[in-house]
């Protein structure tokens, strides 16, 4: 017996019909729950009872200082006997919504749960079972808590009036702290505890869960459930503690230390003259918890050294842990991998199927973890940004980056002030030279806008010549602005000062090495390099390793390249990287040589460590800048399939070893899930493959992340059905995990692979499950690439009207949340569909408008896809050799970016537009090119589409055997790809080009 229940000796209430013993009363609804609870197992009467127990230490500190009520601790305990009865629901045991059915049985029965002897009010049911039946609805934390009255009259009672609210409260906390002796969910499945917490105890205002460490993981999901919970429970807490009841915690023991980590990145030592902008960038961030903070400004300007600086010294301000993202080069599904590495280094790494996963993912995250300070540096789209829960601040060039909502969470960064600048300019020069001259000094730093990168490296080179004054300086900087105005270069301040200390290092004794050097640098993957790297790259003969370093060095003390001591690697400013990636370009056999020798040496290092995976992780950005590069190579695909050999080594060793959740820990890690981006799609296949035919010993999101990627896979290559059945079975898990972000991506997948069939009334189908999905859930920001994709199909099956209407709607929704990305997309479909009705000069006018937006938002690749478009607009309007210009163009972007399949696709349309300028030998030269590549990508459906082109070349130049041998190659690829519309166009076409023919030679 508990002393909560001893509280109710000798207490009587005096209702109308008679008096009732409180103690006594409670003692028969205990006898009667054993019935009532029977049926209900771990949730049943055992449940019941430790909450009593839990209550009457929960309550102590309450009846000391007669906080609570007989009467409200009579009202508990009932509610504490009967919260659980709605999980008995027609004979079957139901969690969802127990907690309303509790409250309709004793609404329903008030004298089935022993409220006979009390009044009824009114004629209806007893005021006390009413107010029992609202504890019992309450106690479920999915109420909210100001719905429960704090004032319940009921004059049956001594007090009169009672306050539910405190109950409820009350209960909820001891509902929860026994949760695990109920359940638990993790990961894999719901499953009891009760071995590994078999204690549950409550002291002063702390719940201790004792918990068995059986290894080392199991921090983990102890201390999410800690996490869960307390969430849970907030409102209840906050309001005990306003009522005087104490402040709650539920801890384990023994106490888990989580690591808090800290992802900040070193503050260069010549970073001066900000302690103001820090005081006020604090004062913004803080004003706005749980929101973005955005320092904007210019290339040069110091943003990201400023949120460098500002987590070191407010680091205290984040209990939770300082997080570093940086998307050059990368993503969120790489970035979030790297936080859950950083939060728990000895566990298995965090995959993500998408993008669009791992932002929900992490968002949650740090909803939980609201003291955190998750700093994005460089923000180029506000498709990077994410809604965190936690302090964000971002680093950005884009001024409209987090648009006019914002406006009070921007801080503009301005340069230098003079004071600032003097201080830069004396650190480095020295003080007596810059007091000589002050005035000059000052007018250094205006010309150069304050910005710190200009002036340092202004600094470095006028330390460099000691005879050379300030005011020669300014002589120089001033010519050569003048001259890059008349260039119409960019951020001329900046480029002014670097193009001056480059034309500086020309005069030094290793001058021309240290430019070697610098335009090697840009080579080298964004993320950082080695001296060591740099060293192989340039391959000094008569320079030792040693004097090569030494020259590396010298590059740093004049600023032309950045050291990072944390990852002792050295990195390019973006600026500096352009500039000295434009200088390379410049020299086409320098270029060619330092690409071959960077890729030899990731060759060789990859051969070297090819057992050791930490070795090939820790340099997976290296490697994969090296796959790229061999794209660019002649016969570089031989070096880029010896790369990805060595690379798969430690993956086949590890599925020899039925280690399979490591094997795939090992793809996302090395970057070896990427290589279908550079056309291997078959290699990224066959690594799939032990995974799919093991599925089952992998946990369930793990079994969902590989079906997706194999059943992309089959759908690039062509294989919709088996993309389908994938596609399905990934479907059934994502139901059973209640995965809804996934469920929508799968069957808006499914859409797009019966549009590959041709099956559109199916793909239009699944396209609308998954839009019903994102309207049911509000994810505007996820609707546009299903209307885009809607609009695909209707287009596909000659609904031109439709396609244009949700083309347009694709246009709105992506103008109402800024995504310049997607009007963009929407502007390049619009202009296609307006070609194809005959609107040649609107459908131009909307890629126009396309093309500026992705220029501005610095969308490369896309680019190369638009301005392919507008030579197809060009070609329309029968203006062969502007649309060659444009097709050319796309080309170029697209071996600039290392897009496989468009590169293809330009190829394929340079063929056919020399083709019609009578260009035969040109066309067959690049069509054969662009067929060489779609075998190799093995994309049958693009390869068909080239062996058709094929057929209309040979045909116009007069060899119609071998026409015909490519017209039957392209039918059967399409017939087997049950692609009957693409059969019947090529007919039509066939004879259109039969009639044009005949027309020809007999105008002839």
């Amino acid at each position: 017996m508990s002393d909560l229940h001893s509280a109710l000796k000798n207490v009587n209430i005096n209702p109308h019909c008679g008096k009732i013993d409180l103690y006594n009363h409670i003692e028969r609804v205990k006898k009667h729950a054993k019935k009532w609870l029977e049926p209900l197992g771990k949730n049943g009467y055992e449940h019941s009872e430790r909450l009593e127990l839990y209550l009457n230490s929960l309550t102590k500190r309450l009846r000391n200082e007669s906080g609570i009520t007989a009467d409200e601790i009579f009202i508990l305990l009932y509610a504490v006997y009967l919260h659980d009865i709605g999980y008995n629901k027609d004979g079957q045991i139901e969690s969802s919504g127990h907690q309303k059915r509790s409250q309709e049985y004793i609404n329903r029965e008030p004298s089935r749960y022993l409220f006979e002897s009390f009044p009824p009010f009114n004629g209806i049911i007893p005021k006390i079972a009413e107010a029992v039946g609202i504890v019992c609805y309450g106690h479920s934390s999915e109420v909210p808590l100001d719905d429960i009255p704090d004032i319940f009259p009921d004059s049956c009672f001594m007090s009169k009036k009672l306050n539910l609210r405190k109950i409820v409260a009350l209960l909820r906390i001891a509902d929860e702290a026994d949760d695990p002796y109920i359940r638990m969910k993790n990961s894999k499945s719901s499953k009891s505890i009760r071995k590994e917490i078999p204690l549950v105890e409550i002291q002063d205002n702390t719940i201790i869960w004792y918990w068995n460490q059986t290894n080392e993981n199991d921090s983990l999901k102890f201390e999410e459930l800690v996490q869960i919970k307390l969430k849970l429970l907030d409102t209840s807490i906050q309001y005990l503690r306003s009522i005087g009841a104490g402040e709650w915690f539920i801890v384990l023991s023994p106490q888990i230390f989580r690591v808090i980590p800290d992802m900040s990145k070193n503050v260069v030592c010549s970073f001066v003259g900000r302690e103001g902008d820090l005081e006020k960038l604090h004062e913004k961030i803080q004003r706005c918890p749980s929101s973005c903070t955005g320092i904007i400004g210019i290339g040069g300007i110091g943003k990201t050294e400023l949120a460098k600086a500002y987590a070191k010294k407010y680091k205290c301000y984040y209990p939770d842990g300082i997080y570093w993202v940086s998307l050059q080069d990368s993503s969120w599904k790489i970035e979030a991998s790297k936080i859950f590495a950083a939060i728990s280094p000895n566990v298995h790494l965090k995959t993500f199927v998408d993008d669009a996963e791992a932002i929900t993912y992490i968002s949650k995250f740090f909803e939980e973890r609201k003291k955190s300070l998750l700093i994005i540096d460089d923000v180029k789209d506000e498709k990077e940004l994410i809604k965190s829960g936690c302090f964000t601040l971002i680093t950005s060039r884009n001024q409209m980056i987090l648009g006019s909502d914002y406006e009070n969470s921007i801080f503009r960064l301005s340069g230098l002030d003079y004071q600032g600048g003097i201080e830069l300019l004396s650190l480095i020069i020295g003080n007596d030279r810059v007091s000589a001259d002050i005035d000059c000094a000052i007018q250094i730093i205006e010309i150069l806008g304050g910005l710190p990168l200009a002036i340092e490296i202004a600094a470095q080179h006028i330390r460099e010549i000691p005879d050379l004054s300030f005011s020669e300086y300014i002589g120089q900087i001033q010519n050569k602005i003048e001259d890059l105005k008349i260039d119409g270069k960019e951020k001329k301040n900046v480029r002014a000062s670097l193009e001056i200390s480059i034309d500086q290092l020309v005069t030094l004794p290793e001058g021309n090495k240290l430019l070697e050097l610098f335009e090697a640098s840009s080579i080298c993957p964004e993320s950082g390099f080695t001296s060591n790297l740099l060293i192989q790259i340039v391959k000094f003969k008569s320079t030792t390793k040693i004097d090569t370093m030494r020259l590396v060095s010298k590059l740093y003390e004049r600023c032309l390249v950045e050291f990072d001591q944390i990852s002792n690697s050295y990195y390019l400013h973006p600026l500096l990287k352009q500039i000295a990636e434009q200088r390379l370009t410049k020299n086409n056999s320098r270029k060619t040589k330092y690409i071959k020798n960077y890729c030899t040496y990731f060759l060789e290092y990859c051969h070297a460590f090819n057992e050791n995976p930490a070795y090939l992780i820790a340099e997976k950005d290296g490697v994969w800048r090296a796959l790229l590069l061999t794209q660019q190579m002649k016969n570089g695909n031989v070096l880029c399939q010896k790369m990805i050999a060595d690379l798969s080594t430690p993956y086949w060793d590890l599925i020899k070893d039925n280690n399979y959740l490591s094997a795939l820990d090992y793809l996302s890690a090395s970057n070896l899930e990427q290589i279908e981006k550079i056309g291997e799609i078959s290699q990224f296949s066959n690594l799939l493959k032990p995974l799919i035919d093991n599925l089952p010993e992998l946990p369930a999101p793990a079994q969902i992340y590989v079906l997706i990627n194999q059943a992309i896979i089959h759908h690039k290559i062509g294989e919709n059905e088996s993309a389908i059945l994938l596609f399905n079975k990934s479907l059934e898990l994502c139901k059973k995990n209640e995965n809804a972000r996934l469920e929508m991506i799968i069957m808006s997948n499914l859409g797009i692979c019966y549009a590959g069939l041709n099956k559109l009334t199916d793909a239009i189908s699944y396209y609308q499950q998954a839009y019903e999905i994102i309207q049911e859930l509000d994810w505007v920001n996820e609707s546009g690439a299903l209307l885009n994709n809607l609009g695909n199909a209707y287009a596909d099956l000659g609904n031109k009207q439709k396609a244009l209407e949700y083309y347009e709607m694709r246009l709105e929704v992506a103008r109402q949340v800024g995504d310049f990305q997607g009007e963009a997309n929407a502007l390049n479909n619009l202009g296609l569909i307006s070609m194809e009705i005959g609107e040649l000069m609107q459908g131009y006018s909307y890629l126009y408008d396309s093309l500026e937006i992705t220029k501005q938002i610095g969308d490369i690749s896309g680019e190369g896809y638009i301005v392919a478009n507008m030579g197809i607009a060009y070609a329309a309007m029968e203006l062969e050799d502007k649309a060659l210009i444009f097709f050319q163009k796309s080309y170029k972007i697209a071996k600039k970016t290392n897009d496989v399949i468009a590169q293809c696709k330009s190829l394929r349309l340079i063929g056919l537009t020399l083709a019609e300028k009578g260009d035969f030998k040109n066309a067959l030269i690049y069509s054969q090119k662009s067929l060489v590549l779609a075998k190799r990508l093995k994309d049958t459906r693009l390869e068909a589409s080239i062996l058709h082109g094929l057929y209309f070349i040979h045909m116009k130049n007069g060899d119609e055997k071998l026409a015909n041998k490519y017209y039957h190659d392209a039918e059967k690829i399409f017939s087997s790809l049950k692609l009957e519309h693409m059969v019947k166009n090529m007919d039509q076409s066939k004879k259109q080009l039969r009639k044009e023919i005949s027309r020809n030679k007999s105008n002839i």
